[in-house]
């Protein structure tokens, strides 16, 4: 039995997925690859950093830098894991949640149990917010 996500490498448009097994090994579940380039409602989806697992929703969470200027985003993926590969697959369309502020190099995610959500960042592009928790 495995319990939800614990940790991911996101590198580029390859997402990785990793899951903790009862007994605390890291078990690999598999990976998504999308198209280059790939747009949700006008907003590339790249650059991610970090994922977390929601139970309420049964949705990942990951989030992405703020980049040229665009603000930070919080995307919402739909994945699910195939029975026997591990491969991963989308289960729905993706959305996105835009974070207010300035634009942060956002470096991780979780979800906390009261259903807030904190980031882990280097700061904004402008120096203008020192590294930190939002």
């Amino acid at each position: 039995m495995l319990r939800k996500l614990l940790f991911p490498g996101l590198t580029g448009l390859l997402l990785s997925v990793s899951a903790v097994a009862e007994s605390g090994a890291l078990v690999y579940l598999g990976r998504l690859e999308w198209p280059e380039g790939m747009e949700v409602a006008g907003r590339r989806v790249g650059g991610l950093s970090g994922i977390t697992w929601d139970e309420v929703s049964g949705l990942f969470l990951a989030v992405s830098d703020g980049r040229r200027g665009e603000s930070t985003m919080v995307w919402e993926l739909p994945l699910a894991v195939e029975a026997g590969s591990g491969d991963l697959r989308l289960e729905g369309e993706i959305s996105g949640i835009v974070l207010a502020g300035a634009p942060l190099d956002a470096e991780g995610i979780v979800l906390l149990p009261g259903g807030q959500l904190l980031i882990a960042h280097e700061g904004s592009r402008d120096g203008l917010l020192a590294p930190g928790l939002t």
